[in-house]
C-alpha cells in the first residue's frame, strides 16, 4: 500500500515538474514576443511576429492574428460574448474562419479590443483535445494580450 502511494506521488511530482517546465518555456516565449511587439510598424508585421513566435510552442499547430471582420460577428456572439475569450473545441466551419485546415482538436480565441468594437482576434490551435479547455486559466497570456492590444491601438 505504501509503495503504491509512493509511486503515485512520484508520478504526480514528475507531472508537476513537466507542467512547470512547460509554463516556464511559454512564459519566456510570451516575454520575448512582448518585447518584439514594439518594433512592429504595421498590423501585418505584428501578425507575422505573433504567428512565428507562438508557433514555436510544440503544442500549437496553428496561430493567426486577424483584423476583426464582419464574418466573425456570429462567432463572437456565440463563443466570445461574455469574457472575450474562448477555450475549447470549434466546429469545422468555425475553424475555417481562422485556419486553412479544420482539424484542430482544441482552440483558444482571444478578442482584442472592446467587445462592442473589436480590433482583432488571436486564434491558437492545438492537436491535443485537452490543451485548450474552458477551465484553463489565462494567467500566462493575459499580460501579453494587454500589450498586444496596446500596440494595436498605437498602430491604428
Amino acid at each position: 500500500m505504501l509503495r503504491e502511494q509512493t509511486t503515485e506521488l512520484k508520478t504526480q511530482i514528475a507531472q508537476l515538474i513537466r507542467y512547470a517546465k512547460d509554463n516556464e518555456r511559454v512564459f519566456k516565449l510570451f516575454s520575448e514576443c512582448q518585447r518584439e511587439l514594439w518594433q512592429c510598424q504595421s498590423f501585418a508585421q505584428l501578425s507575422q511576429l505573433v504567428q512565428t513566435k507562438l508557433s514555436e510552442v510544440p503544442t500549437i499547430c496553428g496561430c493567426e492574428l486577424l483584423e476583426f471582420e464582419l464574418r466573425f460577428t456570429a462567432l463572437v456572439a456565440n463563443r466570445l460574448n461574455r469574457r472575450g475569450n474562448y477555450l475549447g473545441r470549434l466546429s469545422k466551419d468555425e475553424q475555417s474562419l481562422f485556419f486553412n485546415k479544420g482539424d484542430a482538436q482544441s482552440v483558444a480565441l482571444y478578442l482584442l479590443g472592446d467587445l462592442k468594437a473589436p480590433k482583432a482576434i488571436l486564434a491558437l490551435a492545438s492537436n491535443d483535445p485537452d490543451h485548450f479547455a474552458p477551465d484553463n486559466d489565462n494567467l500566462l497570456i493575459n499580460e501579453f494580450l494587454r500589450s498586444l492590444e496596446q500596440r494595436l491601438t498605437e498602430l491604428a
